[in-house]
């Protein structure tokens, strides 16, 4: 028991140091940010044009009126290339570029009342992120992509609690319901994660906005639409369903500026989309394609022009997180506490019919740009003061920049003053932002390099100490008081550390203690090394004077490239040549080995003089060059199902794609019904003569003589999943009437069945995973107990039974169908069950991957046997290599072959049992 608890407490030592470096790197990698809870709240002002900004501190709780009611349009995944006006011919047969035309025909009309303007996403670019970022203002972190799929509600301020008492309507995605219950008026949401549901949302938006503008109880209404974002993960955006998506996109937006300006209310519209696309419709990245989205904006009012008023450059690109503070000023609203983002001053509706609109402009602009700048840092002093994360001598910077313009808004007083005082608010806002992205979205490097050298320094001295001190030197070590120096350390380092953080002499305790506590787990290492190193350089000594293989010191080499090359951005945008090119070496290194023993091949051949066929060595070398060929083939062709990478389009022509081959991997991405029946017919073929051969060879074998558990599950289920799985993919791409009969919920509830298939075959895998049948004599009853299940215990026992029934009746012989494959089975079985679990969920364009990849996973296997068998040094590698290379690779070598091999070497085998012996066991079928 003390043995066992040493053993107990050097893992758990290992443990220990190997997760100081992980966590380490997470911590660098996977951001925080805490929330703050606070609120924001300001008291409505009565007048628009007279302003005390001698006092600034005294106008910051105080609201102006609202300028109009707002509409927020949310089009989700709407990427500005869709609005963006192209004139070349490509963009004219395009499926999504110029199908927005009413936005540039309504800037062209109103040219003072709206505005485009590129908008900006932070990553990730998943909806639930940009939606918290688009109502509260704040960066969401990567870590907080998981609360995509399970978000919980937004306790941020934000401006949609602090409008509740003027009124909120939502209708569209329901994540927004999820985020914010019980916060709107009215709410008509939809449900959101069917993404093969077009339509739904969209109709449900279109039936009840048109409804909600004729009423006056509002002054915020939100509308969500998922169509452009479901066509884009369902078909990718270059697909006619992207074009009929954006027309009706184009119609509604047309029709929802015809009923605003028909309203005769003060109203502003807002067209947005939360995040882009990539060319294959995905997102939740940070490139360009991803982060670039739209900002539609359209007034019933004149927007204010700060060109022509205060000769402002014109802004052409905005952050998303602008528009929080923009929003909060136009309801007359207070901005949200966590809020960093800066009002966008082209959004602004200017006041008409006013002869104090221009000083009632001017005060709205220096009223709420001083209260966006005041806000900001008083924001950036709390969170700085409850977590210290930022830079001292950049919040210093920081602060220097608000005291010079407190100074400043003091003494704004006409349009040249408003003109500096709005290139200073700039030149802050930009500092506040690149400040938050540092610490929240940009990531931690000097956190994940001690993480990474932490991690690999414990890596390479555990290899180090687990292959040098062998034998009784471990157990040695295990009955020293090495451990308990060891435990009596590192709790002393952590009391230490502990009294540090409490005395304020360090600041940010977990990754100090993880960063200490991990180097102290070195330093160990290093210790146990140097007091054991004479017992580590002896073994390395006596293993290095072993044969060398050329082989094994060329494929370390690859693998060591193929790690390092990891960290190369080459290396990631060709991915998929370079592996394979590695692959295709790693096999032809494999042969090499294979042909380098053809020594043993001739021994072979003499030994069996009286037999005459033909030469091994040169079908072996035949069979080895096919296979090569085979595998390198089927490589190439793998390089079709490789996944589109962003990386790899040509920066210079969007158009120009890379010239490495692909399918873009999404089933309804196809536009040529051939072709779509091509890839249907090809992904079953595929996957029935992939279960076809694998029963032909369960079969073969004896595996299938039975109707064991296992045995149904070869015969019946699998043959059924691949039934299942083939009129899932018909239906989903047949476009008959017939087909069209079929609702939408019946067609998806065949994966269902696969699904229940599928378990049930798993589970009786693992209640009866021997695929054995035993044909015994009916005076004599054979019974296989767990005890007995390994292969030697039952050769064992049925080679009794054959001494016995050879004394007593010379025809009575008990037959064991499938006992060469008695493991190796079940887990070509479970192989096969997820390889057609994996093609369901790939769909059929990728399906016919998943059986190349098993070819080429075969092709290796065996290679990797023969060189095995031939390499074996004792009788255990021997069985290992031989049995299973002959039970599952078809290799041609039968049981007095592979002893013969050792014959030589091996005497004790003959004093086990003789090869007369050996012959009875053809008796036994398998």
């Amino acid at each position: 028991m003390t043995k066992l608890f040493k053993y107990i407490c050097i893992l758990f030592w290992i443990i220990i140091s190997i997760s100081c470096g992980l966590f380490l790197f997470i911590n660098g990698f996977f951001l925080k940010k805490n929330a703050l809870f606070n609120r924001s709240n300001c008291s409505l002002y009565p007048r628009i044009d007279i302003f005390n900004f001698s006092n600034p501190d005294s106008i910051i709780f105080e609201c102006l009126k609202p300028r109009a009611r707002l509409v927020l349009l949310v089009i989700d995944a709407l990427k500005f290339e869709f609005v963006e006006l192209y004139e070349d011919t490509k963009s004219k047969e395009s499926f999504y570029r110029n199908k927005l035309p009413v936005i540039n025909e309504i800037l062209k009309r109103n040219q003072n009342n709206s505005k485009l303007l590129k908008f900006i996403a932070d990553p990730p670019t998943t909806t639930m992120q940009r939606l918290k970022s688009i109502t509260t203002g704040t960066l969401p972190t990567f870590i907080d992509i998981h609360e995509n799929f399970g978000a919980d509600n937004i306790l941020e301020d934000n401006f949609i609690d602090l409008n509740i008492d003027n009124g909120n309507i939502f209708m569209g995605d329901d994540t927004w319901t999820s985020l914010y219950p019980k916060q709107f008026k009215r709410e008509y949401a939809a449900p959101s994660f069917d993404v093969s549901d077009l339509d739904t949302v969209d109709t449900k938006v279109k039936k009840k906005i048109f409804t909600e503008i004729n009423k006056n109880d509002w002054s915020l209404l939100i509308a969500h639409m998922l169509g452009v974002d479901h066509c884009g993960h369902k078909h990718g955006k270059n697909h006619p369903e992207m074009l009929r998506k954006l027309n009706e996109t184009n119609y509604f937006i047309n029709d929802l500026v015809k009923k605003i300006n028909q309203d005769a209310k003060d109203t502003i519209l807002f067209v947005i989309g939360d995040h882009g696309m990539t060319d294959s419709g995905d997102h939740g990245g940070d490139s360009n394609d991803e982060i670039e989205t739209v900002l539609f904006i359209y007034s019933t009012l004149p927007l204010i022009d700060t060109n022509i008023n205060l000769n402002v450059e014109k802004k052409d690109v905005a952050n998303q997180i602008d528009i929080v503070p923009t929003i909060s000023v136009i309801l007359g609203i207070p901005i949200p506490f966590s809020n960093i983002g800066n009002i966008i001053l082209e959004a602004i509706p200017s006041i008409t019919n006013n002869s104090y609109s221009k000083i009632a402009d001017f005060n709205f602009l220096l009223h709420s740009l001083w209260k966006n700048i005041y806000q900001i840092q008083y924001y950036i002093d709390t969170y700085s003061f409850k977590n210290n994360v930022f830079d001292k001598n950049q919040l210093q910077d920081l602060q220097n920049m608000y005291n010079k313009i407190l100074i400043n808004v003091k003494m704004t007083k006409n349009e040249s003053d408003l003109k500096n005082f709005i290139g200073m608010a700039n030149e802050y806002f930009t500092v506040v932002r690149k400040i938050c992205y540092e610490v929240w979205v940009q990531f931690d490097s000097n956190l994940m390099t001690e993480g990474l050298i932490l991690f690999c320094s414990t890596e390479i001295f555990l290899f180090v100490i687990l292959n040098g001190l062998v034998g009784n030197r471990m157990y040695n070590i295990l009955e020293s008081p090495f451990l308990m120096c060891v435990s009596t350390v590192v709790f002393l380092s952590i009391v230490f550390l502990v009294l540090l953080h409490w005395l304020q002499v360090i600041n940010n305790f977990e990754n100090n203690f993880w960063f200490y506590c991990g180097l102290l787990q070195l330093i160990c290492f290093i210790i146990l090394i140097i007091n054991n190193w004479k017992s580590i350089s002896k073994t390395w000594y006596e293993k290095s004077r072993g044969k060398k293989y050329i082989t094994n010191i060329l494929s370390r080499l690859i693998l060591l490239i193929v790690v390092f090359g990891v960290f190369s951005n080459s290396y990631i945008i060709e991915e998929d040549k370079i592996l394979s090119y590695f692959l295709i070496s790693q096999v032809c290194y494999f042969i090499y080995s294979v042909f380098k023993n053809q020594n043993i091949f001739e021994n072979l051949d003499r030994k069996r003089k009286n037999v005459r066929k033909p030469n091994k060595r040169i079908m072996y070398i035949l069979i080895s060059l096919m296979l090569l060929i085979v595998i390198c083939l089927i490589i190439r062709s793998s390089n079709y199902f490789w996944r589109y990478r962003e990386e790899q389009r040509s920066t210079t022509d969007q158009y120009i794609q890379s010239s490495t081959s692909f399918v873009i991997g999404k089933v309804g991405s196809i536009t040529s019904r051939n072709a779509e029946v091509i890839f249907v017919c090809t992904a079953i073929i595929s996957l029935t003569s992939y279960i076809a051969i694998t029963k032909i060879w369960l079969r073969n074998r004896g595996n299938l003589s039975g109707y064991s558990a296992n045995e149904i599950i070869a015969r019946f289920i699998l043959a059924l999943i691949v039934v299942l799985c083939s009129a899932y993919w018909i239906l989903k791409v047949q476009q008959s009437g017939k087909v069209l009969s079929f609702h939408l919920q019946q067609v998806n509830f065949l994966p269902l069945i696969i699904y229940v298939f599928f378990i049930i075959a798993i589970l009786c895998l693992c209640y009866q995973p021997l695929a054995i049948h035993l044909h015994q004599d009916m005076n004599n009853t054979i019974r296989i107990y767990q005890e007995e299940s390994s292969i030697p215990k039952m050769y064992k026992k049925m080679k009794n039974i054959l001494y016995c029934k050879k004394n007593k009746n010379q025809n009575s012989i008990p037959i064991v169908f499938g006992l060469g494959t008695v493991y190796s089975a079940c887990y070509i079985l479970l192989i096969v069950l997820l390889s057609l679990m994996y093609a369901l969920l790939l769909g059929f364009v990728i399906a016919p991957s998943v059986v190349l990849m098993n070819l080429v996973s075969l092709g290796i296997l065996y290679i990797t046997a023969v060189d095995r068998i031939y390499n074996a040094s004792n009788l255990v590698q021997l069985f290992y290599a031989g049995f299973s290379s002959q039970s599952i690779f078809f290799m041609p070598l039968d049981i007095n072959q592979v002893f013969q091999l050792f014959t030589g070497k091996l005497d004790f085998i003959r004093n086990l049992f003789t090869i007369q012996d050996l012959i009875h066991l053809d008796h036994i079928s398998y």
